[in-house]
């Protein structure tokens, strides 16, 4: 009876091995194979070299899908400082086999630096999502400088007179123009000669002066306030102060 039954169990075992079906599975079977999508970038370095502050200059840079897949331009962002930007409004983000676009990149200076950044260019091509540009620059800017920007008379007999020449100045990488010279004190025992030519420009390094005199005639404090206006972009106006009183 035991070798009956046992007979029996491996029959219906044997019977039952045909009612499954194995399957060996692969696990690159869900892996699509990778889409022919190329994006070509030209030039992957943009040097905008020197651009003069308050000017802007634009650089173009040609994306291609030179491959048989259309190519998508998913986003384009720059990672730098907020005077490089894109004017991507007439830049096709579909590009067909064999066709190309333009993206503009422009810089717009407004003070000197020196620029580092990146342009992303985001797509759907597998091999290479995420295309960049190096991005290069150097601004040029006029800049002034006051020598001095405070002078104290200190005591003068009433009657004698002190004078002070203060320099203007050039000391940036471009250019100064000079827009006007204003003198401005609390009594006209100071007061200022200004003999320079209309629409001055200093060369970088150069400068010129101006004077300030005082001349007192009481003991009573005096102030003035020399103020110069240029295209300085950080410091379009510029101030000297000046102390005196007189002595009796």
């Amino acid at each position: 009876m035991p070798r009956l039954l046992l007979g029996v169990c491996a029959w219906m075992m044997v019977g039952c091995a045909a009612c499954f079906e194995y399957r060996v599975i692969d696990d690159d079977d869900d892996q699509q194979p990778p889409l022919d999508i190329c994006a070509h970038v030209e030039p992957d370095v943009l040097d905008f070299l020197q651009v003069s502050a308050g000017q802007s200059l634009s650089l173009p840079v040609t994306i291609s899908s030179t491959c048989e897949d259309t190519l998508y331009l998913e986003d384009l962002f720059i990672e730098g400082p907020m005077s490089l930007s894109l004017d991507d409004a007439t830049t096709s983000r579909i590009l067909a086999s064999g066709t190309q676009t333009i993206l503009p990149v422009t810089y717009a200076p407004e003070t000197v630096e020196d620029v580092e950044g990146k342009l992303h260019i985001l797509n759907n091509d597998r091999s290479a999502s995420d295309v960049t540009v190096a991005l290069f620059a150097t601004s040029l800017a006029p800049s002034i400088e006051l020598e001095p920007q405070a002078w104290d008379f200190v005591e003068l007999p009433a009657g004698d007179t002190g004078a002070k020449t203060v320099q203007l100045h050039s000391t940036g990488s471009s250019p100064l123009h000079i827009h006007g010279v204003v003198f401005e004190a609390t009594s006209g025992e100071m007061s200022c000669t200004v003999d320079l030519p209309d629409g001055l420009s200093l060369a970088p390094g150069e400068s010129e002066s101006v004077i300030v005199e005082y001349q007192p005639y009481d003991d009573y404090p005096d102030t003035g306030y020399l103020y110069v206006y240029s295209d300085d972009p950080d410091q379009p106006t510029i101030r000297a102060v000046f102390y005196g009183n007189g002595a009796r």
